[in-house]
């Protein structure tokens, strides 16, 4: 019995005197307690003290606090004893425990297990190779001059992370930044972050060389988690959150679906993509150090049409091409005609099973959009083995009753082969170097040096002819800056560095809420105007609107601004002459019908990717009467139709956009100050 009772007393000790500081204190000061008591009742016995009784404990506790201040009223014994106990507690004890408690302070602080009284910061979960970037984004653009704390959270090493953080931010933002060690979907470690302490944004990264299915999960999770105990700490105010989701698959659900309940009502949240974003630096950026698609514009009575040709078929590729069906259309385009359709190129070892998985995530697209799958020997005959499954007579498509010509405005190709193959660069020269084609190259590989590697092996042609190569490079531009400077390439552009990712904003709805308020307001189930010069009203029905699908449309209707703008003979170009809204807005008239038509094939598009499909038969018409918003939550819309077939009130809905153009011009350079290019109207 007295062996368990040691051994628990043992355990005891050990886990109370672990503690800490306080606890370590209050050990020693009960063990001084204890050795004075003791002394004290050894100076009654026999001679061991001679003094009175009033100096009694005076003496004792000064010759335990100083061995050398001996009393004559105390017994040498006495003295010794009192000495020995004295250096042992004040001179061993207690400097060791102060010095214990500095080492584990220190100790702590290097493995990223201290927690901090602070306030009104920024919170990152997760670590990966763009922290850097976006520490840079968050002290020097997004919060210029308030000088937040950053708190990264990671289930790292921290020593080696506060190192590499070292030799990769300056001094000045070394300063701003506490690493924690923790997990970012265990409670415990979340409630360290001071969550309900004016926390002003939130960056849930998740860990690199996580599975992207993991990762996403794990990610999604941890929003829970702060959300929950957001709600019990009654937190009225939402924050923002931006989530990053690895998984492109992931992405789309999450564009098409509403998250839990308890993460609407605690935080604004904004689910981002490492390719998403860079997809949209290249094409959507305002301003764009990026080329256009269209170059300097695709106006209605042009002859010309659009060419984006990708390498490699990943992830970053699909983004990028995902992008530009939202972008590449243009008021010249005729149904049926395939000149002035734009066109989207993949090409790689893999394209026919890779192909079919593509055309298999968004199948509504490909069961209208006309497409073909080659191999590098037949690439060059551009006018054939194309599948249409509107217009081909042995299409099985069960849309062929919308139309008896295809109408939509891109069409995709699948070039099987190796990139080096002499067949597929003649393709690539014929396309660069056709007439009125406006070919751009994007270089998509995941190895940096094969893209590179490839640029080498296009022809003086290609190079000369291309709007723009696009280079992707993982880590940074150094070697395509390189390239440049020896070989004299001036059209090449490096794209898709992880130091580079959060150089400008996040996925940005900033525009997309303006767009939204064009349309104007139906809550009420008639349409009422809203100022879109007015923020608050923006905003709010912003706020208002809860459909994910709606809001995303928002935002890539948004992105075509300026390309809308060239298709009107609008210069935005840097350097050119200033153009005033009235312009913009009489040009806009004039050319209403093509803008009209422009913006209903952007948006069939749009809705295909983003997993519509057009109603089947007179059956499904006549239930969209009665129960449309069944039907679009079903994925189902009336309205995917050649332009032609539409009803004219639904074409003027797409006016409502179009005539507020000068306005939405108005307000993105009143937004952007001197960053926005000077406009004006092109000759």
């Amino acid at each position: 019995m007295s062996k368990i009772f040691k051994h628990f007393t043992l355990l005891d000790f050990d886990r109370s005197f672990s503690k800490g500081l306080g606890s370590q204190l209050a050990w020693l000061a009960g063990i001084m307690c204890l050795v004075y008591i003791v002394l004290t009742a050894i100076s009654y016995i026999g001679e061991m003290y001679a003094g009175n009784g009033n100096s009694r404990f005076l003496d004792i506790l000064l010759v335990l606090i100083d061995p050398g201040s001996g009393s004559e009223s105390m017994s040498s014994t006495l003295v010794i004893v009192c000495a020995v106990l004295g250096l042992i507690i004040f001179s061993g004890m207690l400097i060791s425990v102060i010095s214990n408690v500095l080492e584990r302070r220190v100790e702590s602080y290097t493995k990223g297990e201290t927690n901090y009284n602070i306030s009104d910061h920024i919170v990152i979960l997760g670590f990966n190779k763009s922290i850097p970037s976006l520490i840079k984004h968050i002290l020097e653009n997004k919060y210029q001059g308030e000088d937040p704390y950053i708190l990264i959270i990671c289930n790292r090493n921290i020593e080696e992370t506060r190192d590499w953080l070292h030799a990769s931010i300056s001094d000045q933002h070394e300063d701003n930044i506490i690493l924690m060690n923790g997990v970012r979907n265990k409670e415990d470690d979340i409630k360290r972050l001071r969550l309900e302490h004016g926390v002003k944004e939130i960056y849930i990264l998740g860990e690199e060389d996580e599975p992207a299915p993991a990762h996403d999960a794990i990610n999604m999770e941890c929003a829970n988690i702060i959300a929950t105990i957001l709600k019990d700490k009654n937190i009225n105010t939402k924050i923002e959150c931006h989530v990053q989701l690895d998984s492109q698959i992931m992405f789309s659900i999450l564009q098409k679906t509403e998250v839990d309940e308890v993460i609407k009502e605690q935080l604004i949240f904004h689910p981002f993509n490492f390719n998403e974003i860079w997809a949209q630096k290249v094409l959507a950026t305002i301003p764009n150090e990026y080329k256009s698609l269209d170059d300097k514009g695709i106006t209605r009575n042009s002859n010309k049409h659009a060419h984006l040709i990708i390498a490699g078929m990943n992830p970053m590729s699909w983004s990028l091409a995902v992008n530009a069906a939202h972008i590449l259309h243009f008021p010249n385009f005729k149904e049926g005609d395939f000149n002035t359709c734009s066109t989207i190129t993949f090409i790689d070892t893999e394209a026919v099973s890779k192909g079919k998985e593509f055309r298999g995530h968004f199948r509504n697209l490909f069961d209208l959009a006309r497409w073909r799958d080659v191999n590098d020997n037949q690439c060059m005959n551009k006018d054939e083995y194309w599948t249409d499954p509107i217009a081909d007579e042995n299409s099985h498509s069960t849309y062929k009753h919308l139309s008896t010509i295809n109408f939509m405005d891109i069409q995709w190709e699948f070039i099987e082969g190796n990139i080096f193959n002499t067949n597929i660069l003649k393709y690539i020269e014929s396309v660069t170097t056709q007439e009125n084609t406006i070919a751009t190259i994007a270089l998509c590989e995941e190895e940096s040096d094969k893209n590179s590697s490839i640029c080498l092996s296009l022809s003086e042609a290609t190079r000369l002819s291309a709007n723009e190569i696009l280079l992707r490079q993982n880590e940074s531009d150094i070697a395509i800056e390189k390239l440049k400077e020896v070989y004299g390439f001036e059209n090449i552009k490096a794209f898709g560095m992880m130091n580079e990712c959060y150089k400008e904003n996040l996925i940005s709805d900033k525009y997309g809420k303006l767009i939204n308020a064009c349309y104007g307001d139906y809550s009420t189930g008639k349409r009422q105007e809203v100022d879109i010069n007015d923020e608050k009203a923006v905003e709010d029905l912003w706020e208002k609107e809860k459909n994910q699908l709606n809001k995303w449309s928002s935002i890539y209707c948004a992105n075509m601004l300026f390309y809308k703008l060239r298709s009107l003979g609008i210069d935005v170009s840097a350097g050119s002459k200033k153009v005033f809204c009235e312009d913009i807005k009489n040009a806009a008239t004039n050319c209403m019908s093509g803008l009209t038509r422009l913006e209903h094939y952007r948006w069939v598009t749009e809705k295909l990717l983003l997993g519509f499909r057009p109603l089947l038969n007179d059956d499904e018409i006549q239930e969209w009467s009665k129960n449309k918003k069944l039907m679009k939550k079903q994925m189902k819309h009336i309205d995917i139709l050649p332009f032609s077939k539409l009803p004219k009130n639904e074409q003027e809905k797409d006016n409502d956009v179009n005539t507020h153009l000068h306005l939405l011009y108005e307000i993105v350079e009143r937004d952007l100050g001197s960053a926005f290019p000077s406009a004006g109207t092109t000759s």
